[in-house]
């Protein structure tokens, strides 16, 4: 009898544990119903919830309120967000194991953190986000999550590290059919097919998108198959499609300077000068002030081949200044503050917290252990800890080594920014003498050239930097070479760094013949075919990193 009764009180739990999973399973299903709505009709759900405002967060129904009501301003863009309730949203849903709704709040909050520029604790909400979403595998919200991740290194100009979560991102989804993703999911893989180079994946991707003008996603989807087409060198179709974006019903300032600048680069492209100079007129009429640094020197270098083709020479110079500008403000930035010591902090924080965790944690286990076990159970857990040590320092190690290599990465980015600024003004200086000479002024005034190797002949810091850069190859050549003479020398450094016949002539004061006589030479003591690409010779011979 008791036997039976057993098997009865154990039936009973098994029925409530799967109807208590299959409720939850409706909920979340309802729950992300909603969350599609407002992704789609951000404007009428916002009216909606509108209509009744939470004022305290007490239960999980007026949290789940507040969320969807905070979702659709997100959407929006209407208002500032209230951080306290949502933070609390968050507590509350953790408690409750409402992931799927933590996570939403999770989302919402590195946004808020975002525009106060407060990095730390964005960081450490996006990383408790991506702890849960990848315990909990949900690919979707880790392709939101990372993207997220890789926004925050391109805001701190930390290329490397933003191209491998864009792609990171992607791949989470890209096994999907694409016809279930939701407009803005497309939207934002097809933005992070375009900002990693990947310009007939965006396209495929932003194709696929159907919706009409009063559509709130209809002017960024223009803009961004637009700006894509413009990269493949498709003029008329970037031109079209960018026109088309100018109609929607919403579009930012901002996305209209991109659009303006961009339709007259296309018609500058295009040899229209009566458009290029309509457009560039309706351009010049929005400010900058609203742009990232990396995006201002795109709109300037657009700029630059806007006034090269319209031959407005002052102009062309007043952009090119405005870049060089923007490239020290970046480079002062990353002097400042980057986001990999914002990182380090916070998993410095993480570390201490856990090692601490872990010693109360063994401590509790050490007393209850002397009471009952032998000398050698102490023994073995000092062999533990001591290995915990090891682990710790190998850790520590490997995060040194990864920072020296982020280090040398930033030193070489810096040394062929500095070969490009040289190129620019030596040419410069031998083909516009006059308004040149001026420029030099102005930017040895502004401490420009003044370390620059080539404008100061400085060879020896240049083969430095040549060797820092290519991986020795100023070494390897004179090593493997002993016949060249320094010029000869000079000209192989230079052509490995990417320059030009006439860009060499205007580094050495010489001719472009004169620079071709000394290419012969170097080939027939390099043993290198006639006519051959010196360069490319060369790095079949000295291959380098």
């Amino acid at each position: 009898m008791r036997h039976l009764l057993d098997r009865l009180i154990k039936l009973i739990c098994l029925v409530m544990l799967v109807s208590s999973c299959s409720g939850n399973s409706h909920e979340d299903k309802d729950f992300m119903r909603e969350i599609d709505y407002i992704e789609e009709y951000p404007e009428l759900a916002l009216s909606k919830y509108k209509a009744h405002p939470i004022n305290e967060i007490a239960q999980t129904d007026d949290a789940t309120t507040f969320l969807f009501q905070s979702l659709a301003q997100f959407y929006a863009n209407d208002s500032i967000l209230d951080k306290e309730k949502l933070e609390k949203c968050s507590i509350l849903f953790a408690k409750r194991k409402k992931l799927q709704r933590q996570l939403v709040a999770l989302y919402l909050l590195t946004s808020i953190y975002e525009k106060e520029n407060n990095l730390q604790l964005e960081i450490e909400t996006i990383k408790e986000a991506i702890r849960i979403a990848s315990e909990n595998k949900e690919p979707e919200w880790l392709f939101y999550l990372y993207s997220r991740l890789g926004n925050m290194y391109y805001r701190t100009y930390d290329f490397l590290e933003y191209i491998k979560y864009q792609t990171l991102a992607n791949k989470y989804i890209e096994d999907y059919d694409i016809n279930k993703l939701s407009n803005y999911e497309k939207i934002l893989m097809g933005k992070n097919y375009l900002y990693t180079h990947k310009y007939d994946k965006a396209i495929a991707t932003l194709q696929t998108i159907n919706i009409d003008k009063g559509h709130k996603l209809y002017g960024q989807l223009k803009l961004m198959l637009g700006i894509t087409y413009s990269k493949k060198k498709l003029w008329t179709q970037s031109i079209n499609e960018i026109e088309e974006s100018l109609k929607a019903q919403e579009i930012s300032d901002k996305d209209k300077l991109i659009s303006y600048i961009t339709l007259a680069y296309c018609y500058c492209q295009t040899g229209n000068m009566e458009k290029t100079k309509y457009y560039k007129s309706i351009a010049d009429g929005y400010g900058t002030a609203s742009l990232n640094g990396l995006l201002k020197i795109d709109i300037y270098k657009s700029y630059i081949d806007i006034s090269r083709f319209t031959q407005e020479k002052d102009e062309e110079i007043s952009y090119m200044q405005k870049t060089i500008n923007q490239y020290e403000s970046i480079v002062s930035k990353l002097n400042r503050e980057t986001l990999d010591e914002a990182i380090q902090t916070f998993t410095k924080a993480q570390e201490k917290r856990a090692y601490r965790k872990n010693i109360r944690k063994h401590q509790s286990i050490l007393a209850a252990i002397v009471i009952i076990l032998t000398v050698s159970v102490i023994f073995y857990l000092n062999q533990k800890k001591k290995q915990a040590y090891r682990l710790l320092y190998l850790q520590a190690r490997i995060n040194s080594m990864e920072s020296l290599k982020s280090i040398q990465d930033e030193t070489k980015q810096m040394i062929l920014r500095d070969f490009e600024i040289g190129k620019k003004i030596a040419l410069l200086k031998q083909t516009q003498r006059e308004k040149g000479n001026k420029l030099l002024d102005e930017l040895e005034k502004l401490h420009v050239t003044k370390h620059n190797e080539l404008l100061n002949m400085d060879w020896e810091k240049f083969y430095q930097h040549i060797d820092i850069t290519f991986d020795n190859f100023h070494r390897k050549l004179t090593g493997q070479y002993p016949d060249l003479n320094e010029k000869e020398v000079q000209l192989c450094c230079m052509l490995t760094a990417g320059f030009k016949t006439e860009e060499i002539s205007a580094v050495w004061l010489q001719s472009v013949y004169s620079v071709h006589k000394y290419k012969t030479n170097v080939r027939k003591k390099l043993n290198a075919p006639e006519g051959a690409d010196i360069a490319a010779f060369l790095s079949s011979k000295i291959p380098f990193s």
